[in-house]
């Protein structure tokens, strides 16, 4: 018959059929029927055969119906230490340099919270979040808090603090208590508050310490009146450099869309199941992003602020600039440790130890990683040819 699929020379009578694996056609029956060997052709696993997955949600998480995909459950190891050098290009657009943390894991899918998830975000996250009030005579300066310790210790964006005054912390059940200020690091712009109160609900960080761009970002803070604010975006970078309107320079910071008014700066920003991954922080009116300060880096700042009333941040000792292989050192600080350990101006540094710096914000988040009287290997190029030196990092000053 014209346009069957086989050999008339071919046709040796009556016989079995062959298999579909052995013919050039099968019938659309057969796709599903049919196994290797003619028996049923298996459509999909046995239901009793899947094993059970239990999925183990951080102190947060919230039951929302999509999960952040190649989320790490590694506990938060990379406690730094702060910032290092002077930066001379003050002019940054952003984002500016962007890090991410080296990973295996795939990218993020990006991820949508229900109008109730974002509620039950609201509801976990309030209790640890304070609002504070600044009066300097006819000037109210509003912020938000957030408790890091029960015995009356909260973390905040500093900024609220520059005009000085009095200090009124009210507390999420409604307690209003006198502040004061434990200390505050002009580096980061953190500072930490202490009331007289022993019962506070303390935030829990993320567990993790890797963030992928696209994943879920949400900020929640206070407003003036003291009731809750929340946006929700995305994280759109990390590791950027951004510059404030009073002219600080902050490094390594996580950039997302979620708008932070700023009465709510020094809240929490927090991923859709609920995880505290920074502190937000003020950039200034009109700005399309918010930042946040990493949790990490945070919580290794206030503790420091609480046992020693400082930040205790390493310092290389130099000036540079952005160079387009790298950070270019323009000056070299006399006596300072990088004088001590050979470099000099026009070296582009390459790496701190094993860790790979493109830029001067990089540069600086890399010493994060060490303290005052470390040695590190900084890896640098002169002339075109690769070389290194050992330098013992001091305290900035």
């Amino acid at each position: 018959m014209p346009g069957e699929d086989y050999d008339d020379a071919d046709d040796l009578g009556p016989s079995s059929p062959l298999h579909p694996d052995d013919r050039l056609w099968r019938h659309p029956s057969e796709m599903a029927r049919l196994g290797p060997s003619g028996g049923p052709w298996p459509i999909g696993p046995d239901p009793d055969e899947v094993p059970t997955v239990t999925r183990r949600r951080a102190p947060w998480a919230l039951l929302v119906t999509s999960s952040l995909v190649g989320a790490s459950v590694a506990v938060v190891a990379i406690l730094v230490t702060g910032l290092g050098e002077r930066v001379i290009e003050r002019e940054i657009v952003q984002p500016a340099s962007v890090v991410p943390a080296v990973t295996t894991e795939p990218p993020a899918t990006p991820t949508t919270v229900a109008s109730n998830g974002l509620a039950e975000i609201v509801d976990r996250v309030l209790p640890a979040l304070a609002r504070i009030q600044v009066s300097a005579g006819e000037v109210t300066v509003y912020g938000s808090a957030v408790a890091i310790r029960a015995d009356g210790l909260l973390l905040t964006d500093a900024a609220a603090l520059a005009a000085g005054g009095d200090i009124e912390v009210r507390l999420a059940d409604g307690r209003r208590l006198p502040g004061t200020v434990v200390a505050v690091d002009p580096v980061t712009e953190l500072a930490v508050i202490r009331v007289e109160a022993d019962d506070l609900v303390v935030a829990e960080p993320a567990e993790r310490a890797t963030l992928h761009i696209g994943e879920v970002a949400v900020a929640v803070g206070l407003h003036d009146g003291g009731g809750p604010t929340l946006s929700a975006g995305v994280v759109s970078a990390t590791g950027v450099r951004v510059r404030r309107t009073d002219g600080t320079t902050l490094h390594g910071m996580i950039q997302t869309d979620a708008a932070i008014p700023e009465p709510s700066a020094g809240g929490v920003l927090v991923t859709a199941e609920g995880a505290v991954i920074g502190l937000t922080a003020r950039v200034g009116a009109g700005t399309p992003f918010g930042i946040a300060t990493p949790i990490a880096v945070a919580l290794d700042v206030a503790r420091e602020l609480i046992e020693h009333g400082r930040a205790l941040h390493p310092w290389l000792g130099i000036e540079g600039r952005d160079g387009p292989s790298g950070p270019v050192v323009v000056t070299v600080i006399d006596a300072g440790p990088a004088a001590a350990g050979g470099l000099t101006a026009d070296d582009v540094i390459l790496r701190i130890d094993e860790v790979d710096v493109v830029s001067m914000s990089s540069l600086v988040v890399a010493l994060r990683a060490h303290e005052p009287g470390d040695t590190v290997t900084v890896a640098f190029r002169r002339g075109g040819e690769d070389q290194t030196c050992r330098v013992v990092l001091a305290e900035r000053g």
